[in-house]
């Protein structure tokens, strides 16, 4: 079996995505904890559009209650 490894962009998009589910919040529930539109938050989880700032990514790791550097 090979692991193949995403790109970064790709696997931060999924991650965000995943873990948005796992809290049971919507994008727009995301995105209002998070203190940024709607629109904003939608492109971080898509992997061609997803380049969040590191502000962003803080941002992110609290609302989710989780270290992005696990992934």
């Amino acid at each position: 079996m090979y692991h193949i490894h995403p790109d970064r962009q790709v696997a931060f998009a999924v991650w965000l995505k995943l873990k948005r589910a796992e809290k049971g919040l919507s994008q727009k529930k995301a995105a209002e904890l998070m203190g940024i539109n709607f629109q904003s938050y939608q492109k971080f989880e898509n992997p061609k559009t997803a380049n969040p700032t590191l502000k962003t990514i803080e941002r992110i790791e609290k609302v989710m209650g989780e270290a992005l550097l696990t992934i």
